[in-house]
């Protein structure tokens, strides 16, 4: 995912593009792209604030993990930098799923049931929840912590694969529900004014362990997915930028699409789009002055997530 949005924005011609990588990975050779490496988490962020003042537009990618893209996106916003992505405020509810669980109550959008684990891994805790239920971390990313609690036995097993007490607490205990896991994602220009939507994509999984997806899909139930989408960025201000919509459909169910997440950042889904799209997707999220709507290739994808692409033929 770097690695595309970097090549997208230097095929641009526009850009001179610099980013920062763990010195332990190697990006492929890209023509043109700056890369600093850095050997630890603090040297990062003494890179990424020099790097910011100097630069005309900064794209955070980074994890909800711990806050740490809500605090870049906070202090880019606290000294007037170009952030390219959302407010502080709308990252904050969308990195962290208790409050964002409280928006979806709020404006009556419908997502599996939650409460805070207020009393974590005690052996005589009092479950809230029948089982099963996934428990996962507060502020999160992916399926990082995430498990499916069966019964006692696997809460304490779960328990005890944590390393330290300090790993990504607090925890939310979420209502398991079973379905199809499906994702939609939106750009919204620099001035708010502009909403382009993308296809629906097919999420993939192997467990708990996102594998990638395929785009376009379809469903009978993705007229809903993109009404409710379109409702939370009606009801949540100073959105910008790539917005990824998490789903679960349940045709059989009372309630068969259900909101699992907002990301406001990139996510894996666009390596997927930017493979169907018939032009660049950055200048969408740079430019506020496009005027022409998106442009889809009639094609199928299939994408994971180290950027490899399957073209697949619809019969």
């Amino acid at each position: 995912m770097l690695e595309a949005i970097c090549e997208d924005l230097l095929q641009s011609g526009e850009y001179n593009v610099c980013t920062t990588s763990d010195q332990r990975v190697t990006l492929s050779d890209i023509s043109g792209l700056e890369v600093i490496d850095v050997a630890s988490p603090n040297q990062e962020w003494e890179m990424f604030q020099k790097l910011a003042r100097h630069r005309d537009g900064t794209i955070v990618i980074a994890p909800e993990l711990d806050g740490i893209l809500f605090d870049r996106i906070e202090w880019l916003e606290q000294i007037g930098l170009n952030r390219l992505m959302s407010s502080a405020k709308a990252v904050r509810t969308c990195a962290d799923k208790w409050l964002f669980y409280q928006f979806c109550l709020e404006h009556e959008i419908p997502t599996p049931g939650t409460c805070q684990c207020q009393d974590e891994f005690a052996e005589d805790f009092e479950f809230p929840l029948p089982f099963p239920f996934v428990i996962k971390p507060q502020l999160g990313a992916g399926t990082t912590m995430t498990a499916v609690i069966e019964s006692k036995e696997s809460w304490l097993e779960f328990s005890s694969r944590r390393t330290t007490e300090d790993d990504f607490p607090p925890y939310l205990l979420q209502t398991f529900l079973a379905g199809e896991p499906v994702s939609i994602a939106c750009i919204i220009s620099p001035d708010g004014k502009r909403i382009e939507w993308c296809p629906m994509t097919k999420q993939l999984f192997e467990g708990l362990e996102y594998r990638g997806g395929i785009v376009p899909c379809e469903s009978e139930l993705a007229q809903q997915v993109r009404g409710m989408a379109e409702k939370v960025v009606k009801n949540l201000p100073g959105l910008r930028g790539y917005i990824g919509f998490d789903f679960l459909l349940s045709p059989d169910s009372d309630k068969p699409v259900q909101i699992l997440e907002i990301n406001s950042r990139l996510t894996t889904s666009y390596l997927g789009y930017r493979a169907i799209a018939t032009e660049s997707l950055v200048e969408r999220f740079i430019h506020s002055e496009i005027n022409s709507p998106l442009q889809w290739r009639s094609k199928q994808v299939q994408f994971d997530t180290h950027g490899k692409l399957l073209f697949l033929h619809r019969r």
